[in-house]
């Protein structure tokens, strides 16, 4: 994987052929969701597409991707060409900037559908058709496997030997899918043996979202990387030939059923960053098995971290930097918390401060 600061020939053959595709790719996605959908989500999909196009249009005029759908082109581009931009490069804004104008045309050309007026999609040429073909595997690896026995761990386990992500990106996709698989698999049966024809297409995929967006309340941006990690995953089942597509492919979060729920949000809410009340604490404590079903650090950790964060109102990156010398105590017997102690941590990195004001110290409760 490479970063983008400046643009070589092929990098721009590779961007070019990905924003001529925009269009039909999203009206192809259009085309494969909406015969699925029952009458009063068909109401609830239009009204989504509506409020993704004002989005956009509002986007275009100030000349600034919205930060969601940004994140979501720039997940796209990393899966299928390895390539993410930096914010230094000059090219960003004009290639995002020419893909907000292809998705816009492909809402307007999908709401024209809903009200009887067919807009053809644009066909893709060769060249944007070997584009976006599925991630390929190594040759050793490159063989059709039988979805019967196909299991969605090691499914996860042949992407994560494959996918070139950094380990914590890694961790944090394990960590969604497994939660998937375990809501694809019946009632008691163990993780590691759910199998990958388990998943009932595209409406399985959608059913999990609204799950998690309805039972933990997450933001949009959130349930976006929920849905990126498992599309990424699958993506290894469909190169292996034991599912024909990608069920979470071409999936939007403007389909789901979440208009009044914090994932439901287009945009970020005044009130989203307030203190949380005592009813909203005390119903995110009450089920601390989630935190420990997270497998992405140990046990121990899942427990404390959490309660730290709720005994202190620490920020996260504080609590996770503390060492054992950054507890004091002081002539009068109050122990303290040194936040960001200069002290460099067990790995030899400096714990850099958010800012000036980071540098403090906290009061431990005395219960």
């Amino acid at each position: 994987m490479r970063l983008l600061k400046t643009l070589t020939d092929d990098d721009r053959e590779q961007l070019d052929a990905f924003a001529k595709s925009w269009q039909a790719r999203t009206l192809g996605w259009h085309d494969e969701q909406v015969p699925h959908l029952a009458e009063e989500e068909l109401d609830e999909y239009e009204r989504g597409l509506t409020d993704r196009l004002a989005l956009l249009q509002h986007a275009v005029r100030r000349m600034s991707a919205p930060p969601e759908w940004e994140a979501e082109i720039a997940e796209l581009l990393e899966e299928e060409y390895g390539l993410p931009f930096l914010d230094e490069c000059p090219d960003k804004r004009a290639f995002l900037m020419r893909v907000l104008g292809e998705e816009q045309a492909a809402l307007k050309a999908a709401l024209s559908r809903f009200n009887g007026s067919w807009v053809p999609t644009p066909p893709l040429s060769k060249t944007n058709i070997e584009s976006v073909e599925p991630i390929a595997l190594p040759p050793e690896k490159a063989h059709r496997e039988d979805s019967s026995t196909y299991l969605l761990k090691q499914c996860l386990v042949d992407w994560s030997d494959t996918s070139g992500k950094k380990e914590k990106t890694r961790k944090e996709f394990s960590a969604i899918f497994l939660r998937f698989a375990a809501f694809v698999g019946e009632a008691n049966q163990p993780v590691d043996l759910i199998r990958v024809d388990q998943i009932r297409g595209r409406r399985h995929v959608h059913e999990w979202l609204e799950s998690v967006a309805k039972e933990q309340r997450v933001e949009r941006k959130t349930l976006a990387k929920y849905l990126a990690a498992v599309r990424a995953v699958l993506e290894i089942a469909t190169s292996r030939g034991t599912i024909e597509a990608n069920p979470a492919m071409g999936i939007r979060l403007d389909t789901l059923a979440i208009r009044d729920l914090p994932a439901g949000r287009t945009t970020m809410a005044k009130d989203s960053k307030r203190p949380l009340d005592a009813g909203e604490i005390q119903r995110y404590f009450a089920r601390m098995d989630y935190w420990l079903d997270d497998h992405r650090v140990e046990r121990a950790v899942a427990y404390w971290f959490p309660l730290l964060l709720l005994a202190f109102g620490a920020r996260p990156e504080e609590v996770a930097t503390l060492m054992r010398d950054d507890v004091r105590v002081d002539d009068h017997g109050q122990f303290w918390l040194h936040v960001f102690h200069p002290a460099p941590s067990p790995d030899g990195l400096p714990r850099l401060p958010k800012h000036n004001a980071s540098l403090r110290h906290l009061p431990v409760p005395p219960d």
